[in-house]
């Protein structure tokens, strides 16, 4: 019964992941793409995607310090 309830408001599903991978020198740049449903108070059950990405430097993912480069002085 409670799993049905889940699948109703789409929390049972899990989310399709999909990883694309480009090199540009010595830069990684990987595209994760999630795809899968969620639940609207509006609509209902609707579909989502949801895009992210990480750049790596030789295989290693960057860091950066907390200072904003667009810091004027």
């Amino acid at each position: 019964m409670f799993s049905t309830i889940l699948s109703i408001f789409g929390c049972r599903n899990t989310p399709s992941v999909s990883v694309f991978s480009r090199a540009l020198g010595p830069f990684t740049i990987e595209t994760i793409t999630k795809k899968g449903k969620t639940w609207n108070a509006n609509y209902g059950r609707v579909n989502y995607t949801t895009i992210s990405y990480d750049v790596k430097y030789k295989g290693e993912p960057l860091h950066f310090e907390n200072k904003s480069i667009f810091e004027w002085k």
